[in-house]
């Protein structure tokens, strides 16, 4: 019994999620991925081997990597947590010792270079430095403890250099607010925050400081509001990585309102931030809007003009609009990079149809193989039995009789001849 054939919306809309759930891991699973490359080189630039790295981050007092340089000088710190600034030291004997920090990028590789001072160079005299006061010298003993996660020698110095300084309360009070995030006490720094945003209303680290609290306390609408009054503030990568996530939270509770205001409120800082894109990308194939779907796969193409997946996306979108030439077009482009896996695609899917029943869209599927490749035995092959199912014998008895000639050894010979002798 042939059962009834699906509408077309009801096809687009199973081809278009299927591209869905293959998109679906590659976005959300890189939420907040970032590497590093960092070579190593002398002052020369001669690459440096066996130099040993140390990697730490303030905000992630458990994170610790060590590391060495290959013999390129090159060695890959990747992180779990892109939206945090890492600290790196870098040794080798016979060299002084490097420090500085690192911000990688969202979902991206990145690459840095540090170049490491002989001990036996010739430094150039300083220029003349200023004079630091007490109270900034005990502030910065306080930064060094920090440094080390030595957090009550850091606390302690912070509180002595306000003392001994009450004009250092704004920095005094971000360093503080930053410690007690990493001692898991977000109510202290919650009072630190607001303490440095009535001193510096405009301090986007303040509202930084607020949004992790209030985020690590559970409270998400303090946190939207701090996130909300970082991002007029500062737009810069970092606070594009917190909205972005914040999109993915919602995305994943299935909240697509939240997470599409999310997504597009991080392009608005940051147009062509692909992560956010393929969100978007995700919450419109959910909401089947094909035509906006489609106009953020031009995005993401002109990023990746020769990525594959998003060309037979953006067909199959037209598709499911019902514009028919952008179709045509978008399908010519897909042609053009990979007829294979046209065909292959479309066999696939012919095949599925045929089996769900359907013999007329899989005729649909088989014939656009053959569109581009006009011997494919087995489009041929499968096009006979949809035909024998639509009634159509005389165009079934041509496609079996054309495999035949193409294929006369495929396993499925035997059975193209006895639908042939069936049909006479």
């Amino acid at each position: 019994m042939i059962r009834q054939r699906p509408s077309s919306s009801v096809a687009a809309r199973a081809a278009v999620a299927a591209i869905l759930l293959v998109l679906a891991a590659g976005a959300l699973g890189a939420q907040t991925f970032g590497r590093v490359v960092l070579t190593v080189t002398d002052a020369d630039g001669q690459p440096l081997p066996g130099a040993k790295i140390t990697v730490t981050c303030e905000l992630l007092p458990r994170f610790h990597k060590e590391l060495k340089t290959n013999k390129k000088g090159e060695a890959t710190v990747a992180v779990v947590d892109a939206t945090k600034r890492y600290q790196v030291s870098v040794e080798l004997e016979g060299y002084l010792p490097h420090q500085e920090s690192i911000k990688p990028r969202l979902g991206q590789t990145s690459r840095a270079q540090v170049v490491l001072r002989s001990v036996t160079s010739q430094v150039p005299p300083p220029t003349e430095e200023a004079t630091l006061t007490p109270a900034q010298e005990v502030f910065n003993e306080g930064v060094a403890a920090l440094q080390q996660e030595d957090l009550t020698t850091a606390e302690a110095k912070f509180r002595q250099a306000l003392e001994m300084d009450p004009h250092l309360e704004a920095p005094v009070r971000s360093a503080l607010g930053g410690l007690h995030l990493m001692a898991g006490q977000p109510e202290s720094a919650i009072a630190d925050a607001q303490a440095l945003l009535a001193l510096e209303p405009q301090n986007s680290r303040g509202y930084r400081i607020l949004y992790e609290a209030h985020k690590a306390l559970g409270d998400e609408k303090e946190a939207e509001k701090a996130l909300k009054a970082l991002s007029e503030l500062d737009r810069g990568g970092d606070t594009v990585a917190m909205v972005y996530n914040e999109g993915v939270e919602s995305f994943r509770v299935g909240d697509m309102a939240a997470a599409k205001a999310r997504f597009a409120e991080a392009l608005e800082m940051q147009p062509d931030f692909e992560l956010a894109l393929k969100g978007m990308l995700q919450v419109l194939l959910r909401e089947e809007s094909h035509l906006e779907a489609v106009a953020i796969v031009e995005r993401l193409l002109a990023l990746h003009p020769d990525d594959k997946n998003l060309l037979g996306l953006r067909h199959r979108l037209y598709k499911a609009a019902g514009d028919e030439t952008k179709a045509q077009e978008a399908l010519a482009a897909l042609v053009e990079a990979d007829p294979t896996l046209v065909v292959q695609q479309a066999l696939e899917r012919g095949v599925a149809l045929y089996n769900a029943g359907d013999a007329r869209a899989a005729s649909e599927q088989f014939e656009r193989a053959l569109a581009v490749e006009p011997d494919n035995a087995k489009a041929h092959y499968h096009l006979g039995l949809c035909f024998v199912n639509l009634g159509d014998n005389a165009k079934a008895r041509e496609h079996f009789e054309r495999f035949l000639a193409l294929a006369p050894d495929d396993p499925d010979a035997g059975t193209a001849r006895d639908m042939l002798n069936y049909l006479e």
